[in-house]
């Protein structure tokens, strides 16, 4: 769906720029008209896959929830009752991970 939209906005985009008249075209460079359409091309595209993916995995977990819920009320305890924990123990390596990956040498480019 991200990909689609991308791909739509980029034909809106080069129909438009064939729209304009070549007084425009005077007045503005070539590279800076290819800049300002690839940069923006580069910033839409992650930000919609990522919203799409994020408004996805929200709208499963909360269906999941509710069957989860209907199901068993114990269960739905359990699994709520279980996330502090596990954001505990997540945090812990977290902390743990980060100081040994900053003693890492930086590679040098050759």
């Amino acid at each position: 769906v991200a990909f689609k939209t991308c791909r739509d906005v980029r034909t809106a985009i080069y129909r438009n720029l064939h729209t304009l008249s070549l007084g425009w075209y005077i007045q503005h460079k070539s590279g800076d008209i290819t800049k300002h359409v690839v940069d923006a091309k580069m910033r839409l595209e992650p930000g919609l896959a990522d919203t799409i993916y994020g408004f996805v995995t929200a709208l499963i977990l909360a269906v999941g929830g509710i069957i989860l819920l209907t199901l068993s009320r114990l269960l739905t305890f359990l699994a709520l009752a279980s996330l502090p924990v596990a954001h505990y123990i997540m945090a812990r390596i977290g902390r743990e991970a980060a100081p040994r990956s900053l003693k890492r040498p930086i590679a040098k480019r050759g």
